[in-house]
């Protein structure tokens, strides 16, 4: 005890010292001799006589900032000579910190406070966490300047000094609480669930005035969620069949539309799922972790994954919002299951009903879902080891208990085919994997090109073969070589320029062509007209193909896209990306740029959402500057907490190995880093094959099973290696 509460002074002295070191980063006095512009415009700037004059219209620079200096609170400008006076002022446009990239406009425009001085004058602006420095001199400025030095004084969180203090400052507080804590636990059970209630509070709080942008444009995102949920709203399913009702899995619209008939926000109403599927997540795992330091921990690290705070997570009607909690409960639901084999077949009855729930449930979330399936399969798979090894009288029934999370989800799948035979008059979960699409779209991939572009699946010319020999998709000529084929190539051309495909629709946006060709053909009046259309042209190429009509590879179905060796080079820079992405949270963003819709798509929103719209500005509040400290605490320590985490499962796997014992614990951290790789590999290939998904709403449920991991490994390795050293 006593070793523990040095160590924790020295962590608070550390941390005070390094917040003193902060504070003298905080006010920076450039001289105006040593100032340095990133850019300029219509200046003529002569650092020797600190002379500035305006030689054209539109005078501006960009002063060249050390990184300590952001975010900027104020600014002082000290000028030599007498009083500017004219009909124009001296600006400076500032552009928030917790907003990535820049986009200015007027609106980011401040004016100062000018006072005179004995020999010139001085300029006050008074700035909100700006991470720009630009200043624009009147329009007619007839005469040179002299600047003679620039204050600035900085917000206190923003540099590595202060990240490193919160590190420290939250070492020095918990060791001693972490020491005392199972014994008073011991005494007073009430106290973890207290506990447990006040990290969600502090979550939810720091949640709480996070903004939603509103894309009523995104007609195949945010707006074709948002007008399903409307309508689940009214009674209809999914509204009125299109060529969009069955591309994506019902869970997100079904949640949206469970918000909206609650009258709660989306975004809280978000957060307080994610809180209740990490408790889950954590109760999964309490036959192992005996320890209450360690269960407070883990759930301490997942509440506060950076990407439930980010707005490329969740700041869009997406299903990013609820995924990483979606993947939680799932994998969750298989862990409880396993983990109590020994235990009641009451309680184990109850973990098997709800893996059976989480998993269908999860699975048509989103539609590439197969990524976790590995996971959840080894998991099972070492429960029904360690069943198989007994001889119990209730082992049949164990048997079965591990059998009924299939049953239920194969029971879901049924169910939802069968609501959507009602509905649309075909038995189709959803068209990217049941139905006739996935097969047209597999025949169209047979095709061989005459130049290969792994980004683009079917080329101009190869789709002029294919009409050739497929009379039902030469019906779509028209649509995908004119105004359809057209727009969906300029957009896969603007939305990722770093990828050309030389006039081509990029693997991203082709499906989306498809489907719209053949709704403007007619083929979308139901379900059931174009399950037999999509048969028929898969039909027709499949056929032309074996017959060797056309040149093309080996028969195929989805979307799945070709290899090529030359993608080997990419694909490793975009491993690297998504690796940032998922353990360093490199995508991560407070807040959106504001976002333009009409004003019927924004009541929409707002009826099914119970949210507003991101205003244009937006000045930062106390919750998020913690917000952003969060992230900076969960990126500095993520590479060096990953490493860790692998380095502890490897030992904790040869421990053991050689114990022959403990292969529950060794197969869920194989699960979860397993699945993280899963995930960031799917991205990768799409982001080098299709489109641009090294982004937080595509990987962000990859995090939280690597945050796990970072807590679980090293518990169970010392755990282990204590258990080898005591034998």
């Amino acid at each position: 005890m006593k070793i523990s509460l040095r160590l924790a002074t020295c962590f608070l002295i550390l941390a005070g010292l390094l917040a003193l070191l902060r504070l003298k980063q905080a006010s920076l006095v450039i001289p105006g001799g040593s100032l340095r512009f990133t850019d300029t415009h219509s200046i003529r700037w002569d650092s020797s006589t600190r002379m500035i004059n305006r030689t054209g219209d539109d005078p501006y620079v960009w002063v060249e900032l050390p990184a300590t200096s952001i975010p900027i609170q104020e600014v002082q400008i000290e000028f030599g000579g007498p009083v500017v006076e004219g009909r124009s002022r001296f600006y400076i446009y500032q552009y928030p910190a917790y907003l990535n990239g820049v986009m200015l406009n007027d609106s980011y425009a401040t004016t100062g406070e000018s006072h005179v001085t004995s020999d010139g004058f001085t300029i006050h602006w008074k700035l909100a966490n700006s991470k720009i420095l630009r200043l624009d001199l009147p329009d007619d400025l007839d005469r040179p300047v002299e600047i003679r030095r620039v204050t600035i004084i900085s917000g206190f969180y923003g540099s590595w000094a202060v990240t490193l203090m919160w590190i420290l400052l939250l070492a020095g507080l918990l060791l001693p609480l972490a020491q005392g804590l199972p014994v008073a636990v011991q005494r007073q059970p009430w106290i973890e669930p207290a506990l447990v209630l006040i990290l969600i509070a502090i979550k939810l709080i720091l949640a709480s005035d996070l903004k939603l942008a509103v894309l009523g444009f995104a007609n195949h995102d945010d707006a074709l969620f948002v007008a399903q949920a409307d309508t689940i709203m009214r009674g209809h399913w999914l509204g009125k069949f299109g060529e969009l009702t069955l591309a994506k899995g019902p869970v997100y619209a079904l949640f949206l539309a469970g918000v909206g008939l609650s009258g709660a926000p989306l975004l809280l109403t978000q957060a307080v799922f994610h809180a209740l599927a990490c408790f889950i997540f954590v109760q999964a795992l309490r036959p192992l972790l005996p320890g209450v330091n360690g269960r407070l921990l883990l759930l301490m690290i997942l509440l506060f994954d950076p990407h439930t705070f980010s707005s490329e997570a969740v700041g869009r009607v997406l299903r990013s919002g609820i995924q990483p909690a979606l993947t939680l409960l799932a994998i969750a639901g298989a862990i409880g299951l396993a983990a109590r084999m020994r235990q009641s077949l009451r309680c184990q009855l109850s973990w098997s009903v709800f893996a059976g729930v989480a998993l269908p449930f999860f699975w048509f979330s989103r539609e590439e879902g197969i990524w976790l399936i590995p996971s959840l399969l080894l998991i099972l798979g070492a429960a029904l080891a360690a069943v198989l090894r007994e001889s119990g009288r209730d082992r049949w029934w164990r048997l079965g208990l591990l059998a009924l999370p299939m049953l239920l989800f194969f029971s879901a799948c049924w169910l939802l085919r069968t609501v959507n035979d009602i509905y649309y008059h075909a038995p189709i979960s959803v068209d990217v994997k049941d139905g006739a699409f996935p097969r047209a779209y597999g025949a169209l991939m047979r095709l061989i090109p005459a130049q290969r572009n792994p980004s683009v699946p079917v080329s101009r010319e190869t789709r002029l073969r294919a009409y050739a020999v497929s009379p039902a998709f030469a019906v779509l000529r028209p649509y995908l070589e004119g105004a359809v084929g057209n727009g969906w190539e300029q957009l896969s051309r603007t939305a990722d320029a770093t990828q050309p495909a030389d006039h081509e629709i990029r693997g991203g946006w082709f499906q989306w062509a498809l489907r719209e060709a053949a709704a403007k053909a007619g083929y979308y009046h139901n379900a059931a007209t174009a399950d037999a259309y999509w048969a028929q042209v898969a039909k027709e190429i499949n056929a032309a193909c074996d017959e060797q009509r056309i040149a093309a590879g080996p028969a195929r179905t989805g979307f799945y896209p070709r290899w090529d060796d030359a993608l080997w080079a990419p694909f490793r820079t975009s491993f690297v990306g998504a690796a940032e992405v998922t353990v360093q949270f490199s995508d991560f963003s407070v807040q959106f740029p504001p976002m333009w819709s009409t004003p019927d798509q924004a009541r929409l929103f707002a009826r099914v959402t119970h949210e507003g719209a991101v205003p244009e500005f937006v000045p930062p509040t106390a919750r998020t500057h913690a917000r952003m400290m969060i992230h900076h605490v969960y990126r500095w320590c993520g590479v060096a907490a990953t490493l860790v985490g692998l380095l502890a499962a490897s030992l904790a796997a040869l421990l053991a190995w050689r114990s022959r014992s403990h292969a529950l614990e060794i197969a869920f951290l194989f699960a979860l880093l397993g699945g993280a790789l899963a995930l960031m590999i799917v991205s990768t290939l799409v982001d080098v094959t299709s489109f641009s998904a090294l982004h937080a709403m595509y990987l962000a449920p990859a995090t939280p099973l690597v945050l796990a991991a970072w807590v679980l490994a090293p518990l169970w390795a010392w755990r282990f290696l204590r258990g080898a050293a005591q034998s």
